[in-house]
């Protein structure tokens, strides 16, 4: 009688850590390695440039294709040679994706995580979290989508409380022709900038273009700043700050040195609101320029400035 033998037990967990750990290997050494090679082959140019971009590119292949069939029953992707490659390119590519982004911004935001030693663990981790939203284990592939939500998060919010960069405010005044002296905004509960065609106003969140919306402008003292021919009502509150209303407008004009300062709002506006308003105005900030003025056309954003302006229009 045969001596009939129980197959060993499974054991996914080591495959699947394995799996983990060289998607991580591939990001935190082979990646920033090839990366270099590629980047010194290309100061020399010609033939030796494409082929060691071609080497660097089927070895980085080759690994990630090993990874993936190291746990072939423990990903989705991970069944048949088709399923591997397509394992592999996602990991390479997304990951590769989530490399660079998190060096750029990291870098914008001052952080030291792109130097070694803690640079490698830093390359190691979109690599990973890419590999484990593929897995089948749910609990494993929901804790990689919260880590991946959480640092993408954390990375955006950071980005967004970066100060304006002067270039950019340079760069639109310049294409705008705008004196920025003149340029004033103000301070209004519920309130916030919103550009269109014709200029910009402050509006209140979550409503169209109406009659709540309020205007602040400045210009040089003179007859425009004095005149009242054109007001239904004309009347100084105290010295320097003036009442006008027209048959669809209302507001102040507020007298300062050499500047008049004016806030206009429809009909449904109230007038203590205007006329708090008139005296908070200020010069825009930069952060302010940045929602008021129009981008500059001649000028290209990079990957990274459109990034900073979504994560601005993101946290509002």
């Amino acid at each position: 009688m045969s001596e009939i033998i129980e197959p060993a037990p499974r054991r996914p967990l080591p495959r699947v850590l394995g799996q983990l750990t060289t998607a991580g290997f591939f990001g935190a050494v082979i990646m920033p390695f090839g990366l270099f090679s590629v980047l010194a082959a290309l100061f020399g140019g010609g033939l030796p440039a494409v082929g060691m971009t071609v080497a660097v590119g089927l070895a980085g292949f080759a690994i990630l294709y090993g990874a993936a069939s190291l746990a072939p029953g423990e990903s989705w992707l991970g069944g048949s040679r088709v399923g591997r490659c397509c394992w592999a390119v996602l990991v390479g590519g997304f990951g590769g994706l989530g490399w660079w982004l998190g060096w750029a911004v990291t870098n914008e935001l001052g952080l030291a995580v792109s130097r070694p030693p803690l640079g490698l663990l830093a390359g190691a981790v979109p690599f990973v979290l890419v590999a484990g939203l593929l897995l089948r284990r749910w609990y494993l592939a929901v804790g990689s989508l919260v880590v991946t939500v959480a640092l993408g998060g954390w990375l955006l919010a950071g980005l967004a409380a970066l100060p304006p960069d002067p270039a950019e405010v340079s760069r639109r005044l310049a294409a705008t022709s705008v004196d920025r002296t003149q340029l004033f905004a103000t301070e209004l509960p519920g309130y916030r900038i919103r550009r269109d065609s014709d200029g910009w106003r402050l509006a209140p969140e979550g409503e169209p273009r109406g009659a709540k919306d309020v205007e602040v402008r400045a210009m040089p003292l003179g007859p425009a700043a004095d005149g009242c021919a054109a007001s239904l009502e004309c009347a100084e509150d105290t010295p320097g700050l003036r009442y006008q209303r027209t048959a669809g407008q209302h507001g102040y004009l507020h007298q300062r040195e050499r500047l008049a300062v004016r806030v206009l709002g429809g009909v449904g506006v109230d007038r203590k609101l205007l006329r708090a308003a008139v005296l908070a105005a200020r010069p825009a900030t930069d952060a302010e320029l940045l929602e008021i003025l129009p981008p500059d056309r001649r000028h290209q954003p990079s990957p990274l400035d459109r990034l900073r302006q979504f994560a601005r229009e993101l946290a509002g």
